[in-house]
């Protein structure tokens, strides 16, 4: 599983557009489009039309929110009836997917028909556009068949006059979106996708939320900046019943300038990290499900500010979070001499780093200090930047409390418990 996160980590730095919208390849690059503020077509490459979605032909009406999807079709005559559908809408573009994944699989598609779509209007939900034959300029299509011994599969793309494809659309319900779709694909023959959808919507992910996005909690993340790079994490963890809920997003910056996004888990990423106008980092939780949450900033891999939440229904939080330079000091734990070797330190283990006040004491792993690389077990190890405050530190079956103070050092010899 660690192995599987770091190749995750790695492609998302490498491919920043992929990670930014969800774990699929992305489409390639269209035309200009234009359309009206009132959504109609204004003779551009996509037709827009308003009005709700009519039905695919023999498809009984357009699909609607909790009706499961069907679709039928085929990718270069091979059979193709997709099992998820994944929609994104940022920075004016639309991208639809129409997928099938291996199993266990949620980065790449065995096959795929993407379209990525240019709007200068954000009025595609109740809508219908068309693209394809007789509106020039239309964005290329991005077909996926399985290829022996790769993971992105074997890729096509299929330019304008080579399709035609209607997409009508619903009003999206908090994070799904459902309608229909017509695609015919005259070369490579045999291509084509008919019936009704229902798919899982990603919102922008470097905008604020809004009200669709409700119930959602959403602030600034203010850390100690010195020119280097800053590796910020938003995180948020359930309470009570909601226990087993962990949302987290992590972003790199380098002296403002942003290098790339992790997000773990399939899309749709409800959670999300992003540079505002006035280079202010921020963050968003959102379509929460109601109930008490731990809302928390980690500065590289530390635990920097948290704060405790109820979230209600229909609710919209703001919450800052701060992590001063001059509230943190430096943490050095060692281990007793029989607990002593020469292995790494973390080989088999992470160690925890618990604020008593949250009572999670009973939780292994609930807040993490990560250490990568080897160390030895002999020597002390030091976390640079630890908020101030009273802390459980663990690792195996040694253990300590401990107290930090600003601006000092804490040094702490963890003892196996009896």
């Amino acid at each position: 599983m660690a192995m599987k996160h770091c190749v995750v980590w790695l492609f998302c730095l490498g491919v920043v557009s992929l990670s930014a919208c969800q774990k699929q390849p992305a489409g390639a690059p269209g035309g200009s489009t234009e359309v009206s503020a009132g959504g109609k077509s204004t003779g551009g490459p996509v037709g827009v039309k308003t009005g709700m979605p009519t039905g695919a032909p023999g498809g009984g009406g357009a699909a609607t929110g909790g009706q499961p999807q069907s679709l039928t079709g085929s990718i270069k005559g091979r059979p193709f009836q997709p099992d998820t559908t994944r929609i994104s809408h940022d920075k004016g573009r639309l991208k639809v997917v129409f997928a099938t994944f291996r199993e266990e699989e949620t980065l790449f598609p065995e096959s795929a028909i993407t379209v990525d779509i240019p709007l200068q209007s954000t009025a595609w939900e109740g809508a219908t556009l068309e693209l394809g034959k007789n509106h020039p300029g239309s964005p290329m299509l991005e077909l996926t068949t399985p290829k022996p011994g790769s993971s992105f599969g074997d890729k096509k793309f299929v330019r304008g006059d080579s399709y035609s494809l209607r997409l009508a659309f619903n009003q999206r319900q908090g994070t799904q979106v459902s309608g229909t779709v017509e695609l015919q694909v005259t070369d490579p023959p045999g291509t084509s996708l008919v019936g009704n959808f229902l798919g899982g919507f990603q919102p922008s992910p470097r905008e604020p939320p809004t009200a669709a996005d409700r119930p959602y909690v959403t602030g600034l993340c203010q850390v100690p900046k010195d020119g280097n790079e800053v590796t910020v994490t938003a995180e948020l963890y359930g309470m009570g019943p909601l226990l087993k809920v962990h949302k987290s997003v992590t972003v790199i910056f380098e002296q403002g300038v942003y290098k790339g996004t992790f997000w773990p888990g399939a899309p749709p990423h409800l959670t999300s990290i992003w540079l505002d106008p006035e280079k202010q980092i921020r963050y968003k939780h959102m379509s929460l499900v109601p109930g008490e949450y731990l809302v928390v900033l980690k500065l590289g891999h530390v635990w920097g500010a948290w704060q405790k939440v109820t979230v209600e229904a229909g609710s919209e939080l703001q919450l800052d979070l701060s992590m001063e330079a001059t509230s943190v000091g430096k943490l050095t734990f060692n281990l007793p001499e029989d607990q002593q070797g020469s292995r790494s330190l973390f080989g088999a283990q992470l160690p925890s780093v618990i604020p008593l006040e949250l009572g999670f004491t009973d939780q292994l792993d609930t807040f993490d200090f990560t250490v990568y690389g080897e160390h030895d077990s002999a020597k002390p190890l030091t976390i640079p930047a630890v908020k101030a405050g009273r802390y459980l530190v663990r690792w195996r079956k040694c253990e300590a409390e401990v107290e930090v103070k600003p601006g000092e050092e804490t040094t702490v010899t963890l003892m196996p418990t009896p």
